[in-house]
């Protein structure tokens, strides 16, 4: 990997451990779970999978991986609908971020579309399946 690419990625939703998307993609040891993050943002719950909108002060629960391959960041931009020569078709868009904490740049997926705050999830942790309301 390019000494200077970020090395990590954020997951928020369908792909975070417990919900077993990785596995089922065959990405799993394309990564390497280091631990639970906080990424600034809203979370919004769109039916089968969330979106995570840009905020400076409100924070979403999620795993931080690290990159083991690069190559891996072409599936998961596949996987989440990111195309780079056309984002404003993209339903994702890959972002390089600070996160809340730990303070580490990574990658993470933005919501590409509009969102209705009845659709937010106020706890600010997805859980696979419909999570909307005061959880």
């Amino acid at each position: 990997m390019d000494s200077n690419a970020p090395q990590y990625i954020a997951f928020y939703g369908s792909l975070m451990q417990p919900h077993g998307m990785q596995r089922d993609l065959g990405m799993e040891d394309q990564l390497e779970l280091i631990g639970p993050c906080e990424v600034f943002g809203v979370l919004y719950d769109l039916g089968d999978y969330p979106g995570l909108v840009a905020s400076e002060s409100e924070r979403v629960h999620a795993e931080l991986y690290r990159i083991k391959n690069p190559a891996v960041l072409v599936q998961l931009d596949e996987y989440e609908d990111y195309r780079p020569e056309n984002e404003a078709g993209s339903l994702y868009l890959r972002r390089l971020v600070r996160l809340a904490g730990p303070e580490v740049d990574c990658w993470v997926y933005f919501y590409n579309r509009e969102v209705f705050d009845g659709q937010r999830v106020v706890s600010g942790k997805w859980v696979f399946g419909r999570q909307r309301g005061a959880e």
